[in-house]
């Protein structure tokens, strides 16, 4: 059984329920006031001229949310799915239309993520939501203050501060699939008014709920360890000192992605009139039940296990100095250092991809060692066993002007040094293809050998902004603000030979590029009351600058072409219009906010011309696209004992350039420049992985017992409409509507409740890879030819002769289970 239910049905429902509920209007219901620090200083939630919603840590356990997929559930405008798991490098938020399809060099992407204001590249699904104060997503252009990557919009993290009376808590849940979670916190006084201190720690586990055909063992599994402490040092009234190291270690099985078969695809058939066509699937993509990955077997072989192994080491340093009658330094240093491991099958069909060639050398009779060679360049190659280190250092130094005068200012430096390196590019061959070439006579070694797959690569990205902002109270109801930075990217990549294992040999090549930006912000405000608030913004952002690994070569040489290597900054203007109401004599909070983004410069694949008349695929700011939306928010206290809030948005994300080579091929190209500009452009249609509408409800009812306890029954209900998996507009993975449920009692030291999430076993796919199925063989080749004009048609000739097939990733389905905090 699936509820659909529309985004504009839930905002409806709740405002209604909101009006019809007896109203008492007591000053003890008001809504607590939420503090944001979105521009680096403390300001109200409702008076900051910014569309940001933000989760306390109450707010984050009624609502029962663990995990940043979930919290993109109930945020308008963010969507978030771990298609991947929770690889550190395969991230890809999509902010209010804009997404990322490949990250950067360093894992850069339209929406960057912060805890406590540090940047951290890579993964943040490892994050203990029971260490958390805040969460706040910041939707739109945040580079003037965040900077790099946040051109969309950016997510802070707040960790807990220490509190200045010994406290604690302590919580635990089983659940269905082998779940169980522990976590623990506690935090008080070192040294009366001197020192603090607080200490978390959690471990978590999922067991998966997917059986694997291949060897029938449960896969998806996920385990995770937290580790943090903080310190926090006031030695003067004046001086704040905060220090915090964490510790976050996960170890996951193999991501549920199901491979569609070929066999499924319905449009794009290769032929004469198309000869370059590779099959597609066009419609709602049904919804799959089985994965079929290589299993722990073959990954033993070389002592590994399949799927991401990921440890990260996180510290920070933040320092708050007053001084001068309200003057503020702020000091803020970073490093984070994450190791990972990603072994898996990449076919996901369990299937060797590449084994037809070396069994098209034994049917012809070569020799053992040609038969070896071939085994050693294309058996296994989508059996990856690699491993990665990233690493990530900041500072900055900002100082803020007192708050209490009309013009307030604050300016700044920052710095930022990242590197991301390969240290294994390796494969594993499978026993059944190893067993059909070895032919009992040993010459490919020893099974379990993990053999080069690839050059090594290293990144290295060095960051200098200077930013500053002044804001300017023209008189008591209206505000005018202007922030900006100007920053550089020193961005290189290096290329090492692969000589196997963790052994990197010379280097191959290296290229390296600097990029400048300036992204302003400017606002204005009006309050004609303490109540409400009106804003205008105008703000723009970038995407880093990025490099084609390869690239044509220079005419008439064998010398590759630099002017096509780097590829500029994408670049995004927003203009936004904001409203914030206090309504309801602080029961309820209601904020809107209606945008259109213009970007332009977007980094796309495009075909270019060469002089030979032959065409090559690189990457190029190519592109342009706009994006209109709005958002809604609305929160009520409507009793005692009910509360309500709704969420909705509207978002049209739409290409308006963009030539693909691959969309020309699907409509019958025959591999010309010309006719990958007459049939190539995707003008018009929708950003893939962009739903067109999001909502969400919350509802917590209590009921006060005696004994000073309490029960209370919660509820949540999310709606996504359905999501392209490509620019192409064929497949899309169907709307989505996920519903919990929570019945609990409560006491003031403990909480013990019962709760099943997705309640109605909604199984949308969550999110979809335009990939290959090599399974049931290969696609025909069309001959190139030449016309009686001297006009070259290529046809078929440097296309691929493998059939589109599409990865699928499963959601999570009904679960059940049990929480019990104790607090001290």
């Amino acid at each position: 059984m699936k509820i659909r239910l529309s985004g504009q049905a839930l905002v409806i429902a709740s405002t209604m329920v909101a009006l019809v509920m007896p109203v008492a209007y007591a000053q003890d219901l008001e809504l607590e006031e939420i503090v944001v620090t979105a521009r680096k200083r403390e300001e109200s939630l409702q008076e900051v001229p910014i569309s940001i919603s933000a989760f306390t840590q109450d707010t984050l356990q009624q609502m029962n949310l663990r995990n940043t997929d979930e919290l993109g559930l109930f945020t308008p405008g963010f969507s978030f799915t771990s298609g991947f798991g929770r690889a550190n490098s395969l991230q890809r938020p999509t902010v209010r239309g804009i997404t990322t399809i490949i990250n950067g060099i360093g894992n850069a992407s339209s929406a960057a993520a912060f805890v406590d204001g540090i940047f951290v590249g890579g993964s943040t699904t490892f994050i203990n939501f029971d260490n958390i104060e805040r969460i706040e997503v910041l939707k739109g252009p945040q580079a003037a203050q965040f900077g790099r990557g946040t051109y969309a919009g950016a997510i802070n993290y707040v960790t807990r501060k220490p509190s200045d009376e010994f406290e604690g808590s302590v919580r635990a849940t089983g659940g269905e699939h082998s779940t169980f979670e522990a976590s623990a916190y506690v935090s008080g006084p070192m040294v009366e008014d001197k020192a603090y201190f607080a200490l978390s720690a959690a471990h978590k586990e999922y067991g998966g709920e997917w059986t694997n055909l291949y060897d029938g063992d449960t896969i998806g599994g996920e385990e995770t360890q937290n580790f943090s402490g903080r310190l926090m040092l006031t030695p003067t009234e004046n001086l704040e000192i905060n220090v915090r190291v964490a510790y976050e270690e996960g170890d996951d099985e193999a991501v549920p992605i199901h491979l569609q078969s070929r066999e499924l695809n319905n449009v794009a058939f290769r032929g004469p009139d198309a000869p370059r066509a590779r099959e597609y699937y066009a419609g709602t993509v049904p919804a799959p039940s089985t994965v079929d990955f290589y299993g722990k077997d073959v990954w033993a072989l070389a002592g590994l296990e399949p799927g991401f192994k990921t440890e990260r080491t996180l510290a920070n340093l933040d320092i708050a100095w007053d001084f001068a009658g309200g003057y503020e330094l702020k000091v803020q240093a970073g490093m984070n250092k994450t190791e990972w491991a990603d072994n898996r099958d990449g076919t996901y069909g369990a299937y060797d991809f590449l084994s037809y060639l070396p069994r098209l050398f034994a049917f012809f009779g070569f020799p053992p060692p040609l038969l070896e060679a071939a085994c050693a360049g294309a058996c296994g190659i989508f059996n990856a066993a690699n491993n990665y280190e990233d690493n990530d250092r900041s500072f900055e130094l900002r100082v803020t002007s007192p708050d209490d005068r009309s013009v307030r200012w604050t300016g700044g430096v920052y710095y930022y040094d990242g590197d991301s390196e390969n240290t294994r590019v390796g494969k594993i061959i499978p026993p059944e293809s190893h067993a059909e070439f070895n032919f009992g006579f040993g010459f490919m070694g020893d099974i379990g050998d993990i053999l080069p797959n690839g050059n090594f690569a290293a990144n290295d990205i060095e960051n200098l902004g200077v930013f500053g902002g002044v804001e300017w109270d023209i008189n008591d109801n209206w505000r005018a603000s202007l922030e900006a930075r100007w920053s550089e990217d020193d961005i290189s990549v290096t290329n090492y030979e692969n000589l196997g294992g963790f052994n990197r040999g010379p280097v191959i090549e290296s290229f390296s590029e600097k990029f400048d930006s300036f992204t302003p912000r400017v606002t204005l405000s009006y309050a004609p009351n303490d109540d409400t608030n009106y804003f205008v913004s105008v703000a723009q952002g970038n995407k880093p600058g990025n490099f084609n690994a390869n690239v044509p070569e220079v005419p008439g040489t064998d010398e590759p072409d630099e002017s096509f290597r780097a590829v500029d900054e994408e670049d995004a203007t927003t203009i936004e219009i904001g409203y914030k109401a206090s309504l309801m004599d602080g029961r309820a909070t209601f904020n809107a906010a209606a945008y259109f983004t213009d970007i332009t410069d977007q980094q796309l694949t495009t075909v270019i011309e060469l002089t030979n008349g032959n065409t090559a695929s690189i990457l190029q700011n190519v592109g342009k696209s706009e994006v209109l939306g709005l958002e809604l928010e609305y929160n009520v206290r409507v009793s005692e004992s009910l509360r309500l809030a709704a969420t909705y948005a509207y978002v049209n994300s739409e290409y308006k350039e963009n030539i693909s080579a691959d969309q020309a091929d699907l409509l019958g190209s025959n591999g010309t420049f010309e006719d990958i500009q007459r049939l190539g452009s995707v003008a018009g249609n929708t950003q893939p992985r962009s739903p067109e509408h999001m909502a969400s409800l919350f509802m917590r009812w209590d009921r006060e017992l005696q004994n000073d306890r309490n029960f209370y029954v919660s509820g949540t209900a999310a709606y996504e409409s359905s999501k392209f998996n490509q620019e192409h507009n064929l497949m899309e993975n169907g709307d989505r509507t996920i519903v919990g449920l929570t019945l609990g009692l409560e006491a003031d030291r403990w909480d013990a409740n019962l709760w099943v999430k997705n309640l109605f076993d909604d199984d949308t796919p969550i999110d979809m890879l335009r990939y290959v199925d090599r399974r049931f063989g290969g696609l025909i080749s069309i001959p190139p030819e030449t016309l009686p004009d001297g006009t070259f048609i290529p046809n078929s000739l440097g296309a691929s002769t493998t059939p589109r097939g599409f990865g699928i990733t499963m959601p999570r389905g009904r679960q059940m289970g049990a929480t019990v905090t104790y607090r001290f």
